[in-house]
């Protein structure tokens, strides 16, 4: 499979390149069908951050970690993966019916706002999210305050997978 490996500014040697690669595929063997595997690194001040994605067998697993070096972030990453991918598929895991772990639910109509009154209503707020429907252009979209205090915005879109 083809692993793209997107850098930023970073400088990813062909031995660097080839043990990601190998790492990526070790660890999608677990699956029955890989889709996609994407492995992105940054530079993050004297740290390397290295994120995982890999869509298979109909989910997404994803996963960022730092490391002092490259490979170290890399492998990080890819060994936590590993423990949440084995703790899914032990033995147990199949029967564990994880909708008890949901213990509540919430209904509340879904406003029509611009993201800038939406910004403003998570400013004046507590809340870590706020969903609701763009006035622009109709789409559901989830605004969500990040650990270093400025916002994310998901925007969902029809899988074709």
């Amino acid at each position: 499979m083809n692993i793209p490996i997107i850098d930023s500014e970073v400088a990813v040697t062909d031995g660097d390149s080839a043990l990601v690669i190998d790492r990526i595929n070790a660890l999608t063997r677990r699956f029955n069908r890989t889709d996609s595997s994407v492995v992105s690194i940054r530079r993050k001040n004297d740290w390397f951050k290295a994120e995982l994605v890999v869509v298979a067998d109909g989910m997404t697993v994803r996963c960022e970690k730092l490391g002092s070096t490259l490979i170290e972030a890399v492998i990080l990453a890819a060994d936590f993966l590993e423990s949440q991918l084995a703790k899914y598929q032990s033995p147990v895991a199949p029967d564990r019916n994880r909708a008890e772990l949901v213990v509540r639910e919430k209904h509340f109509p879904i406003r029509r706002l611009e993201l800038n009154k939406v910004v403003l209503e998570m400013e004046l707020s507590d809340h870590d999210f706020f969903l609701f429907q763009d006035i622009d252009s109709g789409e559901i979209k989830l605004l969500y305050r990040r650990a270093d205090g400025k916002y994310g915005l998901l925007v969902p879109h029809a899988n074709d997978i």
